[in-house]
């Protein structure tokens, strides 16, 4: 972004005195512009909110490939999940029409769709709109499922009976698209129109978001900048199947419209779609574990608390094909801030946050320091702790080995370490006897409840954890290192069977059954790095190749066909060859076959032998 400098456009919108000085702003929009440069985003827009009014609309870089369209205040930013924030307040907006309530059952109004998924009676509205209703996060084949505008409904009978609930309803937060796509159908059905003309005629309209839409189709979004991903390749549109949760274009001047109205609580606008006390409820979420606790933080209908420095701001984020957004606001002093990004680089966008939140909260009283507790710490809550919670059930066994926790006491209160060796521990300090924050945090960020009997914690990536038995624990433990041991060894051992034919010395025994064993290894090791790569790290515009049969999903499907029949022939060659064994070949090809049979089993339960990533 070297020319960046000669194409900005600052759009000084001051509406006040003493807050917007040209000075300050210009610092600000400096600082931006270099912390865009640092972090290789390409073009971007930024929106500040202040005493009630819309302070300022800056811009940055470019909106094309060729750098030869500068962004303006009118460019059009996918914004992501920012959009399950107007999908909520186009249901809070019918819920005062009276067309709906938020306790209204699903069934009750897509009783066809509630059969095809097994829903039961009680998931009602607000429980898809606070991801609380128990449905499967986004799997691949979701992901797969593209096309120019897809309604609701077409979605609905696209996934085919495949959002069968994992718990009752209201009992976890787990994040799910396909909640507010849902309830978008919930909206067409009560008044039997399109979705997106419901929420251009009762939000869009009121808030002057002229150019908003959830459109996936091009002639519509002709002013739709580019995105690029990290390297700066641009990234193809994604014509994603859950409009209603992700497919939000706006362009700044329209998203700085809807944080005024978010921040100002309705005032910004003569005929506000939903009532002060509605935004007050937006901010609340109530049928979670974590809610029904009072936890004040819990995600509530398309909004939650995040914090940046020492406040806690309301709005949501958004990713999606290259796009970053965020949104946040301060309600009660009426500051607020849109940040809009063409590029998907979560460190950049975490530094613009921090400075565009730090600029707007200069002028107000320090923040009330967090409460801490003069308790003693306590081994209560101690032990290893799994979240069971994530969102693609596909892949959750990856994401609890991967964000498992130790919970000790420590001399200030508890710390927590990771299971696996990938990170520091952090300390804890008590808030009370059940809420714990880190020292950073003004809030809790580790709530201890019990659940049904057994301790669980609600922690960091919004994921709730369960404590394990000490059995639990030690059978894992001891587990993960046998299995990580006897993999090693068996690919090392095939290598060393293989150097030692390379180089004409024959191996003092049965050679076939370590063979086997290490491609066993091997392919294990291939298996789970390519699913990584593919359906863990990958962009969300790419991850819909797993989710239909191609290169990358029959690669992984034929990867996990392999490698147990490589394991199973070197079960049965060792059978074979058992009386020519040595007694110490004998041992370790017993291990390694009760370990690659036994995940072998595991990998079964969890529906990923075969792994079928286009039916999940």
């Amino acid at each position: 972004m070297g020319a960046a400098r000669a194409v900005l456009a600052l759009s000084l919108l001051v509406q006040g005195g003493g807050f917007a000085q040209a000075a300050g702003i210009e610092t600000v929009h400096r600082d931006i512009v270099r912390l865009a440069e640092e972090h290789g985003v390409r073009g971007g827009a930024y929106v500040l909110i202040a005493d009630g009014a819309l302070a300022t609309i800056g811009t940055f870089g470019h909106a094309d490939a060729g750098r030869t369209t500068p962004v303006t205040p009118d460019t059009l930013f996918r914004v992501g999940s920012i959009s399950k924030t107007v999908t909520s307040l186009l249901a809070l907006a019918l819920v005062e029409d009276g067309r709906l309530d938020l306790t209204t059952p699903v069934s009750a109004l897509l009783p066809a769709a509630a059969r095809l998924h097994g829903w039961p009676d009680d998931l009602r509205l607000v429980h898809l709109l606070e991801h609380t209703g128990g449905l499967p996060g986004s799997s691949f084949y979701e992901y797969a499922q593209t096309g120019p505008n897809v309604s609701p409904a077409d979605y609905l009978a696209r996934m085919r009976g495949r959002l069968r609930l994992r718990w009752p309803p209201g009992r976890y937060y787990s994040y799910a698209n396909a909640g507010h796509t849902i309830a978008a159908r919930m909206m067409e059905a009560t008044t039997a129109r399109p979705f997106d003309e419901v929420a251009a005629r009762r939000v869009f309209a009121p808030l002057g978001m002229h150019s908003a839409t959830f459109s996936t189709r091009g002639p519509e979004l002709t002013a739709l900048s580019h995105s690029f991903s990290r390297t700066g390749v641009r990234v193809a549109p994604w014509a994603m199947a859950v409009r209603p949760a992700g497919a939000l274009v706006a362009s700044a001047r329209d998203m700085g419209r809807l944080a005024l109205f978010l921040a100002t609580r309705g005032r910004s606008v003569a005929n506000p779609p939903v009532s002060p006390d509605g935004l007050r409820r937006m901010r609340r979420g109530e049928t979670s574990l974590v809610g029904r606790h009072g936890y004040r933080y819990a995600y509530g209908l398309g909004m939650f608390g995040f914090v940046v420095g020492t406040r806690v701001w309301w709005g949501h984020w958004g990713k999606t094909e290259g796009f970053l957004a965020n949104l946040g606001v301060l309600p009660e002093q009426g500051h607020g801030f849109v940040l809009l990004s063409n590029t998907p680089t979560r460190r950049g966008m975490a530094a613009l946050r921090k400075r565009v939140a730090a600029h707007l909260v200069r002028t107000l009283p320090p923040a009330p320091a967090p409460l801490t507790a003069n308790a003693t710490p306590s081994a209560e809550f101690s032990g290893t702790y799994l979240p069971f919670t994530h969102d693609m059930t596909l892949r959750s066994w990856i994401f609890a080995l991967l964000r498992g926790v130790v919970v000790e006491r420590s001399d200030t209160g508890l710390r927590v370490r990771p299971l696996l060796p990938t990170g520091a521990a952090t300390d804890l300090v008590p808030m009370t006897a059940r809420l714990h924050r880190t020292p950073a945090s003004p809030v809790a960020t580790h709530l201890f409840l019990e659940d049904t009997g057994r301790t669980v914690l609600f922690g960091e990536h919004q994921d709730t954890y369960r404590r394990l038995a000490p059995a639990e624990a030690l059978g894992l433990s001891v587990g993960l290192a046998v299995g990580a041991g006897v993999l090693v060894l068996s690919v090392l051992a095939a290598l060393a069977v293989g150097v030692g034919w390379l180089f004409g010395r024959a191996w003092a025994g049965p050679a076939a059954p370590l063979l086997s064993f290490g491609v066993a290894g091997i392919l294990l090791s291939a298996l789970l790095a390519g699913f990584f790569v593919l359906g863990v790290t990958a962009p969300l515009d790419r991850l819909f190749l797993l989710g239909r049969p191609g290169l990358h999903s029959l690669s992984l499907l034929l990867g996990s066909l392999l490698w147990p029949s490589f394991a199973v022939l070197g079960s049965l060659q060792l059978a074979r060859d058992w009386r020519g064994c040595p007694r110490h070949i004998r041992a370790g090809g017993l291990v390694a076959a009760a370990v690659y049979l036994t995940i072998a089993g595991f990998l079964a339960w969890l529906g990923w032998l075969p792994l079928l990533t286009w039916h999940a």
